[in-house]
């Protein structure tokens, strides 16, 4: 019995671990998402105001072809787009970000194309450095986590022994 109460206590600190560990690791596939989005949208962006819904239906398509599991980002309402801000802010932690992402994805293709330009580079050089910020979290902290609380568990298993 006592065997079996120390297994589940190391598996339950062990679950937790990997669950938070998951949670980084979504959030920064969640950013590069978002800037394969913009980096298509970016190219797919012309003077002559190429429809922002054709660029997202072309997109999803793409993505479906890699099976991508973010496309629930775009919701489709009648031949429009809107943007599902729940569930970018299940998979980001951080409400600034959150609002950031949101409120691009909604201006997107609501501006001229000199002024969508300039958005999409200060927009590209921020989702850089988030990308770059949450990799190093998820290295850093991800796996220091998991293991941490793989000790934990490991140690209460043996004080329960």
């Amino acid at each position: 019995m006592k065997i079996l109460l120390v297994l589940i206590v190391i598996v339950a600190f062990g679950f937790v671990g990997y669950v938070y560990k998951q949670k980084l690791k979504n959030e920064l596939d969640f950013f590069k998402f978002i800037n394969e989005f913009e980096e298509y949208y970016n190219s797919n962006m012309t003077l002559f105001k190429c429809d922002i819904i054709e660029i997202i239906d072309k997109f999803i398509i793409m993505q479906n072809n890699k099976n991508a599991k973010y496309i629930n980002l775009f919701l489709k309402n009648n031949n429009l787009y809107a943007i599902n801000k729940d569930f970018i802010s299940k998979q980001i932690t951080n409400k600034e970000s959150v609002e950031t992402i949101y409120k691009y994805l909604t201006l997107c293709g609501k501006s001229e194309y000199d002024f969508e330009k300039e958005k999409n580079e200060n927009f590209k050089a921020y989702i850089n450095n988030s990308i770059i910020g949450s990799e190093k979290l998820y290295r850093e902290k991800g796996g220091l986590v998991f293991k941490l609380l793989l000790a934990i568990g490991s140690v209460i298993g043996i004080l329960i022994w």
